[in-house]
């Protein structure tokens, strides 16, 4: 339905352009859909201003209006925060199922991946030393290009420099990190 109304409108609007028609008093929501939106404000900025009058069929008045509205936001606000707290519990609760705690010290070789580009395949790790620490997730690394950041555990890896210190590699130097 939505996109039947995209085209619609891109018609009209090559159609505008192809014959340089001049349409100021009217809206593209008004070509598009046939009518002028009517919203909270501008039953509110009508009845202010006096262009509406209401009578007798008018289902109820401006204030009546606004005020169900305030109280359906607030009921709506009420709903969301209620299952957004219900939603982050169980993102929590699937994301530790397979994370693990990480911790590094001060003078530990980490291995970070940095982007060399805007393309996520052309990313490089990068060896570094951990110099400070802001908190139990957040590192400053002092990179081997001479660069420092501050990176969170989730970006860093330790650095084995050799088989006896990574638990083995069927007697392989190990070059890269490991999660042993």
């Amino acid at each position: 339905m939505v996109g039947s109304g995209i085209r619609r409108y891109h018609v009209w609007f090559g159609l505008l352009v192809r014959y340089q028609i001049v349409l100021l008093p009217y809206r593209h929501i008004f070509l598009l859909f046939g009518r002028v939106p009517r919203g909270p404000l501008s039953i509110l900025h009508e009845a202010w201003t006096g262009e509406r009058e209401y009578g007798d069929n008018d289902s109820k008045p401006v204030n009546q209006y606004i005020q169900d509205l305030e109280t359906d936001m607030q009921n709506g606000r009420r709903y969301a925060h209620l299952h957004a707290n219900a939603a982050q519990q169980q993102y929590t609760k699937q994301y530790n199922k397979h994370a693990k705690d990480k911790s590094f010290q001060v003078g530990q070789q980490v291995v970070v991946l940095e982007k060399d580009s805007t393309h996520k395949t052309f990313a490089r790790w990068k060896q570094g030393t951990i110099t400070c620490v802001r908190s139990p997730y957040s590192y400053k690394v002092q990179l081997s290009d001479g660069a420092c950041r501050w990176l969170h555990a989730n970006k860093l890896r330790p650095f084995c420099g050799s088989s006896a210190e990574c638990g083995g590699h069927k007697g392989q130097t190990c070059r890269v990190w490991c999660g042993s």
